[in-house]
């Protein structure tokens, strides 16, 4: 597939290319408001990853967590729950506050 972006610039791009920047760019949107991204079985079927970032002065992390999906769908804000009070830690013991 070719680069998304230069393609739309350049007007040369199909509508299904389109359609997948599209697509990725109100994903990536809603992870930066949410501070929260989840894969729904894009890696691997039957398995979601839930993940939050941890952007320090030590570089760029995430912790996430596998979860296969069928009880992922019965817990899903539970699971959330869990991971930013981790990232919270995380961010105490380096020294962030915040």
């Amino acid at each position: 597939m070719r680069p998304l972006r230069l393609c739309l610039q350049l007007k040369i791009a199909t509508k299904q290319e389109t359609a997948v920047l599209l697509t990725l760019l109100k994903q990536l949107d809603n992870i930066r408001k949410t501070g929260i991204s989840s894969d729904h079985g894009e890696l691997i079927e039957g398995i979601t990853t839930t993940a939050v970032a941890l952007d320090t002065v030590l570089g760029r992390f995430a912790i996430s967590m596998p979860i296969p999906t069928f009880r992922f769908e019965r817990a899903r804000d539970t699971y959330i729950e869990e991971l930013l009070p981790c990232k919270a830690g995380v961010f105490k013991e380096i020294g962030i506050v915040g």
